[in-house]
């Protein structure tokens, strides 16, 4: 009965990990999908009302749609706020290595770029930057949203798997 027991306390761990593991890829997922829309919220604000970027920033704090996309924005406003001496450039490329690596390099390839042309170019070609950014944002969000029910299967099946092996060999 004992090892029935750790059997099944081991297939209920491998489950729980297994979830876990689909469930931050979830949160991934989510955080690429608002970091892509609120790119997009910037294309539009800049060419439509032409509205500074730190109450861009501080807007999509409040309302970006995810925690790492909100505090991305958040480091951002408050970088620019503050008195330092660097540039729009680099408080974007130091905020998105501390908030955005967990979204993987693919992000911050589609990200930096965009970094580098603020503060530097005219609003057309920022605006440019930003459907560029945006759609490999997109692209990137397509082919992760493809590949998670595939990956969903895989975590379940190995975790039914390795609770069907240690129930084998303990029973």
């Amino acid at each position: 009965m004992t090892k029935l027991f750790g059997a099944a306390a081991i297939m209920l761990s491998s489950f729980l990990a297994a979830y876990g593991k689909i469930r931050a890829e979830r949160s991934a997922l989510t955080a690429l999908h608002a970091l892509a829309l609120s790119l997009g919220y910037i294309r539009s604000e800049l060419a439509e009302r032409l509205t500074p970027l730190g109450e861009i920033f501080s807007e999509l704090e409040k309302s970006a749609g995810d925690a790492a996309v909100s505090a991305f924005y958040g480091a951002l406003a408050r970088a620019l706020y503050d008195k330092s001496e660097l540039s729009i450039s680099s408080i974007w490329t130091k905020a998105a290595g501390e908030r955005l690596s967990m979204l993987g390099d693919g992000v911050l390839r589609a990200v930096l770029p965009l970094g580098e042309a603020l503060g530097r170019s005219d609003v057309e070609t920022l605006i440019s930057q930003l459907e560029r950014s945006v759609s490999a944002l997109e692209e990137l969000e397509r082919a992760a949203a493809a590949k998670q029910p595939e990956r969903t299967r895989l975590a379940y099946g190995v975790a039914l798997c390795l609770g069907a092996f240690v129930l084998i060999v303990l029973v």
